[in-house]
This record gives structure tokens, C-alpha cells and sequence, in this order.
């Protein structure tokens, strides 16, 4: 056994059953691993937030608060005073360390092993493993198991503020205990990989299934920018098989290869560098365009453990839009909203809308089925504007709908996202210069703005906040303008 089995944690262990080549290098190498972005760290904070949560369930447990070794020794310890209940108890065995979300002593002097997810379904892909690890260890240290249970979040009943029934319980005993058999013959292969040279395995859909891989963009740099995995919904068999053959780049593929008419059309654009511009459509989707045109966008945020009323588990509602208004002699204004603190945004936030956009005109969006579920959800939380909103709903106009029935570009990429349209359409403004880059970046830093302390720290945000959503209308402006002058 290598020094490195004595870090192989749960975590590293699932990495190996992805990858072999990510579990060796976060052992052998870790600063060659993409760094977490803020949506990931807020994405692991929200799990923290949950299974804290979760424990508040369990009045009788008691918490393992110590860390490495002296947490295994806190546990026995706390296993042999008959402790009825322990979170985070700790165990290891054969340099495979494992914490338990919550373990609960059973009338017959067994155990149940219950984990906790912020998921909203049992996933047998991504939890059986998990939790067959920690069953095998606890298993090895002469823990009898009489059942293995996952908690995980109820979307559906559960409204705010009655969080009483936040959770669901299922048994999950049989699946994990078939699993788990073939464990220790994974254990063993991977103490024998682990004392060995870095390996090599060829890239895959598990580069990002079940979870993205932080060594993507070492394994992935020979892989073109117009490669196969940028034609449209492309079955992961055929991407598979084209793998196999060593075909990556798309003028590679060979023109006999079965393609939807759809992917075939994206081939050969970029087979001929060709662009497909149906301007007729293009001209006659504008002309049903009203001044003055709103060129809007809401930000969401849609967190795990709900906090407004009558809202649901991962229920989005939104904390910030931008507008520019565009009048038909060319005129330009700019309007906004950010909410700045942490009480419920929707009522504020819609007496802004309803203050920035009159009852005349287009609202031009990207991606309408988006907005216009913000807006039936503000409806629903607000009837007394619900007229209002409605009209709004009617007056939507998708931009992102030229694209993906009417433009078609070979450094599109193969997708319609606004992201991948704006560097071609109008190559002079970009995203990248930005502090907040993404959508999920700006949910993840607007629930750092609002919780804040630092004056100084918190505008920074703020104006990060401002400056990403502005971007968003501005781009489908510039759009516009060039899809006008077409």
C-alpha cells in the first residue's frame, strides 16, 4: 500500500470509479486540477447547508466535530457509551477513510446508515456507489448494518414556511448491498494503479458524467474546437464510436456517418465553411417587432432549503433584470434592478417591472420559455399584478429562435446559446473581460453579496452583479442591430 492510499477518502474513491487517471492524478497531483468555481463552491456549501439541516431532524444525535484520526477515536468512543445517534461518525480501513452523514442505533443493536442529498430523487448512478462505500468500511470495522437509507429533498410537497416535511426517506438496502459486493476487488485494483505510473485512458462521456472532471482540460487539449462534441445532440454511442476510430475533428468524419438532417446541415456548414442566412425569415420574424423594443433578462436564484413564502425546494425566483429600451428613432436607455439584501426580492423587484416597462412594445429575450416561467411564478406569488405580468408573457419575442431555425454559422459551434453567437456577430464585445462570466456564477455571487458584511467587499459584487446582466440585454441589442441590417 502507497503512502497515497492513506488520503483516499470516499470522495477520491468515487473519483476512481470515473476515472482512474482523475483519482491518480488528485492524489499524485493536484495542483494540475481545475480550481472550483464559485457555482461549485456554492453548490458544496448548499450541501452543507442541507445536511445541517438534516441533522436539526435528529434532536438525540450527536455531532463527530474532530477531524482525521482523533474523529475515528471521537466515534469509538462515542459507539462504545451507547451514544443512540451519530453525525459525521468516522471509520477506516485499508487506508480508505469514509465520514457518515448520520448513523442511528436500532433496537436490535444494529445500525442504520442514513445519507444525505440535496438532490430531489434517488439517482442509483450517483448514490449507490457512495453509499456502498461507506457501508463496505463501516462493514470492515464490525458495524453491523441493518439497513441503508437515502434523505433527500421532497420538491413537491414541501411549500415554505412548513419545511417539516423537507425530506424524503427511501430505503435503498438491496441496490447498495449488490453494489457493494465488488468493492473490494475495486480497492485492490485501485492500490495496485495507485502505486504505479500516471495512466492513461482515452477521453469519454464520463469526462463529465456523473460529475464534471477537473482534469477535462488536461486530457481534452487535442481536441479541436470544431470537434464532433459540438454537433448538436449527438447520441453519446456515436460520439463513443467515433472515439474509438480516433475521428474527432469534423472534417474527419467520414460523409457517410448517420446524422439527423439537422447535424448533417451543422457538418457540412462546417465541412464548406459555410453560413445559412434565411434572411426573408429573418426579415419577416422582425417585422413583427413593436417600439419600443425592452431587451430584457431576469437572474434567478433557486436554492435547495426554500426561504419565501409559498415557494418550494429549488423554486427559482428572481433577485435581478436588466432592460435596455430601445425607441424607434435609435434611442437607448438603460434600466435595472438588484436586490440588495436578504428578504424575499419578488415583491420589490416586480413594482420595478412594472415601473420600467409600459404596456406597449416587444420584449425581446433570449430563450422565452425562461422568462416566461419567472413571470407565471410572479403571477402565481403576486395576483394583484398578475394582469400586468400577463401581458408582459404575450408580448415576448425570442431571439434565441433566429438561431437555432434561421442563422446558422459553423463558429456557432453547433449551438444557439448567446454566449456562442455574440463573439461571432459582434466579435468586439465579450464576457470575458467580466467578473461573473455565467448565470450560475452570478446566483452564486449574488448570495455572497447579500450575506455581506464588508461594505466595500459587498459593492464590489454588486457592480460585478450589474455589469453581467447589463452585458446580457446589451449583447441582444448589438444582435439586433446586425440582424436589422441584414
Amino acid at each position: 500500500m502507497t503512502n497515497s492510499m492513506g488520503r483516499l477518502s470516499k470522495s477520491t474513491f468515487l473519483s476512481g470509479l470515473q476515472c482512474e487517471k482523475r483519482l491518480w492524478l488528485e492524489l499524485h497531483k493536484p495542483e494540475v486540477l481545475e480550481e472550483l468555481s464559485s457555482s461549485q463552491e456554492q453548490l458544496l456549501e448548499q450541501g452543507q447547508l442541507v445536511g445541517a439541516y438534516a441533522r436539526d431532524c435528529f434532536p438525540e444525535g450527536v455531532l463527530i466535530e474532530s477531524h482525521g484520526n482523533s474523529a475515528i477515536v471521537e466515534t469509538r468512543k462515542a459507539i462504545k457509551d451507547q451514544t443512540p445517534m451519530l453525525f459525521e461518525a468516522a471509520f477506516q480501513t485499508q487506508g480508505l477513510f469514509i465520514r457518515c452523514d448520520i448513523l442511528e442505533r436500532t433496537p436490535q443493536n444494529a445500525w442504520q446508515l442514513i445519507e444525505v442529498k440535496s438532490t430531489t430523487k434517488f439517482d442509483s448512478n450517483l448514490h449507490i456507489p457512495d453509499i456502498a462505500v461507506q457501508w463496505y468500511v463501516l462493514e470492515q470495522n464490525h458495524i453491523p448494518i441493518e439497513s441503508v437509507n437515502l434523505m433527500y429533498i421532497n420538491s413537491k410537497d414541501c411549500v415554505y414556511p412548513d419545511l417539516s416535511n423537507l425530506f424524503v426517506v427511501e430505503d435503498v438496502t438491496h441496490e447498495v448491498a449488490l453494489f457493494k459486493a465488488g468493492l473490494p476487488e475495486k480497492l485492490s485494483l485501485f492500490q495496485h494503479m495507485l502505486s504505479g505510473s500516471e495512466p492513461e485512458k482515452p477521453i469519454g462521456y464520463r469526462c463529465s458524467h456523473p460529475h464534471h472532471c477537473p482534469i477535462k482540460p488536461i486530457c481534452w487539449v487535442h481536441v479541436p474546437e470544431k470537434s464532433i462534441f459540438t454537433i448538436p445532440r449527438l447520441h453519446r454511442n456515436k460520439s463513443q464510436k467515433l472515439i474509438e476510430e480516433n475521428c474527432l475533428a469534423i472534417h474527419d468524419l467520414p460523409d457517410d456517418f448517420p446524422l439527423t438532417e439537422t447535424q448533417q446541415r451543422y457538418v457540412q456548414s462546417v465541412k464548406t465553411n459555410r453560413v445559412e442566412i434565411n434572411k426573408t425569415q429573418i426579415s419577416t420574424e422582425l417585422s413583427r417587432l413593436a417600439y419600443p423594443l425592452y431587451f430584457f433578462d431576469f437572474e434567478t436564484f433557486n436554492p435547495p432549503i426554500p426561504r419565501f413564502d409559498g415557494m418550494r425546494p429549488y423554486q427559482q425566483f428572481p433577485f435581478q433584470y436588466s432592460c435596455h429600451v430601445l425607441d424607434k428613432n435609435g434611442e437607448r436607455v438603460h434600466k435595472a434592478y438588484l436586490h440588495r439584501d436578504e428578504s424575499d426580492p419578488r415583491l420589490p423587484l416586480t413594482k420595478s417591472l412594472m415601473s420600467d416597462i409600459e404596456s406597449q412594445g416587444s420584449i425581446i429575450v433570449y430563450n422565452a420559455s425562461f422568462e416566461r416561467r419567472v413571470l407565471n411564478e410572479l403571477m402565481d406569488a403576486m395576483p394583484q399584478y398578475a394582469e400586468a405580468l400577463s401581458g408582459m408573457i404575450d408580448r415576448l419575442w425570442d431571439q434565441m429562435l433566429v438561431f437555432k431555425n434561421h442563422y446558422m454559422h459553423p463558429d456557432f459551434l453547433g449551438s444557439a446559446s448567446i454566449k456562442n453567437v455574440l463573439p461571432v456577430l459582434v466579435p468586439e464585445l465579450s464576457y470575458n473581460q467580466l467578473a461573473v462570466k455565467k448565470g450560475d456564477e452570478a446566483q452564486a455571487i449574488w448570495d455572497q453579496m447579500i450575506r455581506e458584511k464588508n461594505v466595500n467587499q459587498k459593492l464590489a459584487l454588486e457592480s460585478a452583479l450589474k455589469d453581467y446582466c447589463k452585458m446580457d440585454t446589451f449583447a441582444m441589442v448589438r444582435i439586433h442591430q446586425v440582424l436589422s441590417s441584414l
